[in-house]
């Protein structure tokens, strides 16, 4: 495959299509230059730098890309580099990529811009972003996602999206497309085209409709970059595991992980529509304890005594070994704030962690990509793990590495904005210690 693969991931959900691969938490440039010998495909570091404000998420990119460098020239090796963020079109663009490419040493690289992202049903359709619901190909910017507090939007269509979220710096007709015509003719053609646009374009947008789509254009890229353009990819996971060889798994039963005894730990902070259905399928499991945790009393000055609350009554829970879960209450007075999301979710992973050292749950299921990487990096002390694949189509599996709070337990990170209503609780029933329903 050439190069090795570095995904720069904005959030730990990134992984949801790849196996066999290591995740950093903490990363310079020589852990940077050890991967790069390192005989993995790929290796994926987790920024959560969708949870940052814009500026700190981009000098966080900007010092990766300078690291990365470093390593580079250190052992004499390239790596190909990409940028993943949100299927939905959420995150820090193009602030991000920017910063990125600038710490690369190459500000002038032309970006490649693919969101399709098969689990998810995002697809784009001559150059239009669509979520596939109920058999329906609904423009992206007529969904949920496009009215996010933070990351929200207007455009469907992949140049306005770009021209929108640049604020009008980059202009329409700087921003080409790959379309399925030409994705039909093969990675060459797909290479010649990207060589072409790479000299005149500063966003390139990729129509995918399916995997293999997706695959054809990661391969041209390579031979495109062999040739000389130099690109920077901005994608959802799909393009990461194809520009990295890697082919989709079946889901990981309670077996294949390895499961020992005791009961599962969920912890669901994600506040999409969908994660708060899916929640509510989670509650009707039988022999399954809910402790909602009230965020308003959280993070106000009393803050404690409710963490106190909800650590205690979910030890006890866990300690008796039954199957318990975590979940921020659903009514958001602070939506969009990121400085009190990142404080409810510092308190989250404080009582994670006093769980942790009580009990070592069997498995620990994250619902929400800002809420699995503060546990992993706060709550569990991640600096480095291992992706095993999915449990879902979707929804990768880590297992924690020997500095960890837990070694060897698995975390399932799940994304907010993935699975239809019955997923989460799919999830918690497969690795429950035994089949209470």
């Amino acid at each position: 495959m050439g190069s090795k693969l570095f995904v720069f991931d904005d959030d730990p959900t990134g992984t949801q299509s790849v196996h066999g691969v290591p995740v950093r938490t903490r990363w310079n440039s020589e852990s940077l230059a050890r991967e790069l010998e390192d005989p993995a495909p790929a290796c994926f570091l987790l920024a959560n730098s969708r949870a940052l404000p814009e500026a700190d998420a981009a000098e966080l990119a900007r010092e990766t890309g300078r690291a990365l460098k470093a390593a580079m020239d250190a052992t004499g090796r390239a790596a190909a580099v990409v940028s993943r963020s949100d299927s939905t079109l959420r995150g820090h663009y193009p602030a991000e990529v920017d910063a990125l490419a600038e710490g690369l040493g190459i500000p002038e690289a032309t970006i490649l811009l693919c969101p399709f992202f098969a689990a998810g049903g995002r697809v784009t359709l001559d150059g239009v972003h669509c979520l596939l619901q109920d058999g329906r190909a609904v423009p992206v910017g007529e969904t949920e996602f496009a009215r996010d507090a933070t990351f929200g939007y207007r455009a469907s269509r992949l140049d306005d999206w770009v021209v929108e979220k640049s604020a009008g710096r980059i202009r329409r007709e700087q921003v080409g497309r790959i379309d399925v015509a030409t994705i039909a003719l093969g990675p060459d053609a797909i290479a010649d085209r990207l060589v072409e646009m790479a000299g005149g374009y500063r966003v390139v947008t990729v129509d995918a409709a399916t995997r293999e789509h997706v695959a054809a254009v990661a391969e041209g890229a390579r031979r495109a970059e062999g040739r000389g353009a130099t690109l920077l990819a901005r994608t959802a996971a799909d393009y990461a595991a194809a520009r990295a060889g890697i082919e989709p798994i079946p889901p990981l039963d309670a077996r294949a992980l390895g499961l020992r005894e005791g009961p599962v730990l969920t912890v669901v902070g994600s506040y999409v529509d969908r994660t708060t259905r899916q929640l509510e399928r989670l509650q009707a499991l039988p022999d399954l304890e809910i402790v909602e945790v009230d965020v308003e009393a959280l993070i106000g000055p009393d803050g404690e005594i409710e963490a106190g609350r909800c650590r205690d009554i979910a030890g006890a829970r866990l300690a008796s070994g039954r199957d318990t879960v975590l979940a921020t209450s659903r009514t958001r007075h602070h939506a969009g704030d990121l400085a009190v999301g990142a404080a409810v979710a510092a308190r989250i992973a404080a009582i994670v962690r006093d769980l942790v050292d009580r009990v070592a749950p069997r498995c620990l299921v994250a619902k929400g990509g800002v809420t699995s990487s503060v546990l992993a990096v706060d709550a569990l002390g991640v600096e480095r793990a291992w992706v095993e694949g999915p449990a879902l189509p979707g929804v990768p599996v880590w297992r924690l590495g020997p500095e960890s709070r837990a070694p060897g337990m698995p975390l399932v990170v799940f994304p907010g904005n993935v699975g239809d209503d019955d997923a989460l609780a799919e999830v918690v029933r497969r690795y429950r210690c035994r089949n209470r329903d």
